[in-house]
């Protein structure tokens, strides 16, 4: 489920190139600061899942204004697979993880930059913070 709303989150960006939102700072005591590999947090939304349950969703931009979108969700029976693997929907890279009870996906356009050196930034500081 997360991996499709990551997919259907990314196609929901306004446009690959045009955000002239300014950058924000997230307080969500979990975020990952992603501007030392190349991507600017331009906006969070909440989305539910059920009734009990909730998908963060932060949405970054390159340089080049090509959109980032990571969704995070409680998964607390879900086994760990600390490294992420990838797939492809067509010309979208989905990468996904799940850690300390958090499942974790990541979708951006095949080439992004800096979407790969996000998954690998995210994965090392969640591997860090056990």
């Amino acid at each position: 489920m997360l991996d499709a709303s990551a997919v259907m989150a990314l196609t929901e960006t306004s446009s690959p190139h045009g955000t002239s939102a300014p950058p924000l700072v997230s307080h969500d005591p979990y975020f990952t600061e992603l501007t030392p590999v190349g991507l600017e947090l331009v906006a969070t939304k909440l989305r539910r899942a059920g009734s009990f349950a909730h998908i963060d969703e932060f949405d970054y931009r390159n340089a080049d204004g090509d959109a980032v979108i990571l969704l995070t969700a409680r998964a607390p029976f879900a086994g760990e697979e600390p490294h992420w693997s990838a797939q492809r929907v067509g010309d979208i890279r989905l990468l996904s993880w799940t850690t300390g009870g958090k499942r974790y996906a990541l979708a951006g356009r095949a080439g992004t930059h800096g979407l790969m050196r996000a998954a690998d930034a995210l994965t090392m500081t969640a591997q860090r913070a056990q």
